[in-house]
């Protein structure tokens, strides 16, 4: 993506980044040192990638699924109908060097509070949901406590999930 005619690339809370550089265009000030992106380096051809600290996940907000309640069956995942998506942490504590998530976070894992997890998936009403993460089933500790939050929330049998799994 460093390339003529792009403007900049996030790499690190991409949304925070967004908004301040948006906010900065409309108050007509610059923006090339927004945290998380990478802005040309004006008259270099180079692009000047500005550090960020990793995103607090417990501060990311539900999201709403406007589209998706009024147009489920546009929303699939391989061969699994009226599917939504859900997000349980951030990044990955890995080092692999084709991976973009590895980047992401400041390289460190962040996980969602369960709880914040749980009010999420109370807004979701698809019965089919693909969890995003790359390691969600890395922790057999994490997973008890997912399982445990299902149930203590009554939702053990709401859904269907569907996750993948990475070997080291």
């Amino acid at each position: 993506f460093y390339a003529e005619g792009v403007d900049g690339v996030f790499f690190a809370d991409q949304l925070r980044g967004i908004t301040e550089v948006t906010a900065r265009i409309a108050a007509g000030r610059p923006y090339d040192d927004v945290p998380g992106g990478a802005f040309p380096a004006h008259g270099t051809g180079a692009f000047r990638l500005n550090p960020s600290q990793p995103l607090d996940p417990a501060s990311l907000p539900i999201p709403k699924r406007v589209l998706m309640d009024a147009h489920p069956e546009r929303y699939f995942y391989l061969y699994v109908d009226r599917c939504a998506s859900i997000k349980t942490a951030l990044g990955c504590n890995e080092r692999c060097n084709f991976c973009f998530c590895t980047q992401m976070h400041g390289g460190k894992l962040g996980l969602r509070p369960l709880d914040a997890v749980m009010d999420e998936l109370d807004t979701i009403q698809q019965r089919n949901v693909f969890i995003l993460d790359d390691n969600f089933l890395s922790s057999p500790k994490r997973m008890l406590d997912f399982c445990a939050a299902l149930r203590e929330r009554g939702m053990q049998d709401r859904f269907a999930f569907i996750a993948y799994g990475q070997s080291s």
